[in-house]
């Protein structure tokens, strides 16, 4: 058995372990181990390719099959191993040239990817739901209603009526795909840059470190968006499928927009970054979030980077 696959079956258990021990602990042990979930069976994707990732994936997958039964295993190969698989795929494609270099694919590609993955991740969850997340409705009105009596104390407001309750956990439902998706496309932002860092540091990427300062949305991305929106107008599956790849893209967009934000930083206004992330931090977050994604969006028919940022010093960090 090569070398890659075998480390790659014992990434796959020590992320079975991690995944089986977040539901134990405390709040935030759970939400450590479940944050670095994916990391083992991305650090040896990066390092040995997509075969070792593969191999990390089924183990896994066959661990918590065994736990959980053959849905709890299809759940975690979808959730950890599917995105772990294909961005080590694509992060070893590479063009040769006439000189002999290697133009590998743009990480932003990688990015446009994995937010592909992100999309179709809470579908499938919805496929094994009956092609919806409706089943959630009863615990999801069960909060809302809940939640309303506790405002109707505090506050004093006026009682919610069971059609403006049903109402708002319905569209809580709908929300849903969108936001697993921004939510699994973070997780999965983390743990690549961690695992390529990790990947890196031990001589094992095979890809020179991207700079992330000149990350820029590739022109297929922006169509898929555009599908997104389509799906999104749709009904059923199509719907949730669009919802959850306009949840993950703007992850994606968002991730970009810093890109060129901290390549303006870097050339000309160093104080722009603390008003970015102070602009996230704060209640107006959600809005920052939109603006950032926004720019992450229309940068390449801008083009704002070039026209006002220069080279950081140390391209890569």
């Amino acid at each position: 058995m090569p070398q890659g696959v075998m480390i790659g079956l014992m990434s796959g258990l020590a992320a079975a372990v991690l995944f089986y021990s977040a539901a134990r602990g405390g709040l935030f042990l759970k939400f450590l181990l479940f944050l670095l979930t994916p990391l083992p069976i991305m650090i040896v994707g990066l390092s040995f390719g997509w075969p070792a990732a593969l191999a990390g994936a089924l183990a896994g997958a066959l661990v918590m099959g065994g736990i959980g039964g053959p849905a709890f295993g299809l759940i975690f190969f979808a959730a950890f191993g599917l995105a772990a698989i294909v961005v080590a795929y694509a992060s070893d494609l590479g063009k040769r040239r006439s000189d002999g270099s290697v133009h590998w694919l743009p990480a932003a590609d990688i990015l446009a990817v994995l937010a592909l993955v992100g999309g179709i991740v809470p579908t499938l969850l919805a496929v094994l739901n009956g092609g919806s997340f409706k089943v959630l409705l009863p615990d999801v009105t069960r909060v809302v209603r809940e939640f309303a009596r506790q405002m109707e104390g505090q506050l004093k407001m006026p009682p919610l009526g069971d059609e403006r309750i049903g109402q708002i956990a319905q569209a809580m439902i709908d929300a849903l795909p969108g936001v697993l998706a921004a939510y699994w496309m973070i997780l999965f932002a983390i743990n690549i840059y961690l695992a390529g860092r990790i990947a890196r540091t031990s001589g094992l990427l095979a890809r020179p470190w991207p700079d992330l300062h000149r990350l820029t949305a590739p022109p297929w991305m922006l169509f898929l968006f555009a599908a997104a929106l389509l799906l999104f107008m749709a009904g059923g599956l199509l719907k949730v499928l669009g919802t959850s790849l306009i949840g993950a893209l703007g992850i994606a967009f968002l991730l970009l927009g810093l890109s060129v934000l901290h390549a303006i930083a870097a050339g000309r206004v160093q104080w722009l970054l603390w008003l970015t992330y102070a602009a996230l931090l704060n209640p107006a977050g959600p809005y920052a979030m939109f603006a950032i994604a926004f720019l992450g969006l229309i940068e390449p028919l801008i083009q704002l980077r070039e026209r006002l940022s220069k080279p950081p010093a140390q391209p890569g960090t």
